[in-house]
């Protein structure tokens, strides 16, 4: 796609963002029933239109609340052995961990850290997982 020459710093951020990723965000989209513009946005704000770390990871961040919306909430038991977040702020307190005795880990900040709590949310269920 072109960028056309008048357009603002937002729209030349997203069309570069279509041009480089725009087949696997169609696809991702389709696959979770979004709008592939949804996408291009979150992607735009979430990874800063970088879309993938040094060690060629996508960047993301795993909202565990928003985890509990879609899976925990009707999975409560096992979510709470292995989330938490802050429950007046659903969006600070993030913590998970692998098994249901051990420490909790704070995992934003990190990409390997944001990877390790998401690879975990998609063994309960990779769908919720993917929209969290």
């Amino acid at each position: 796609m072109a960028v056309p020459a008048a357009a603002d710093s937002t729209t030349r951020q997203a069309i570069s963002i279509w041009n480089k990723f725009g087949g696997i965000l169609n696809e991702l989209s389709r696959q979770l029933g979004i709008d592939p513009g949804v996408a291009v946005a979150v992607f735009m704000v979430e990874s800063g239109g970088r879309g993938f770390s040094s060690d060629g990871h996508m960047i993301i961040r795993f909202e565990n609340h928003i985890f509990h919306n879609k899976w925990g909430q009707f999975n409560q038991a096992r979510y709470d052995a292995h989330f938490r977040y802050d429950s007046s702020k659903r969006w600070l307190g993030h913590e998970w961990r692998p098994t249901a005795t051990g420490d909790w880990r704070r995992f934003h900040g990190t990409q390997s850290k944001e990877w390790d709590a998401f690879n975990f949310a998609q063994s309960l269920d990779a769908t919720a997982a993917r929209l969290s």
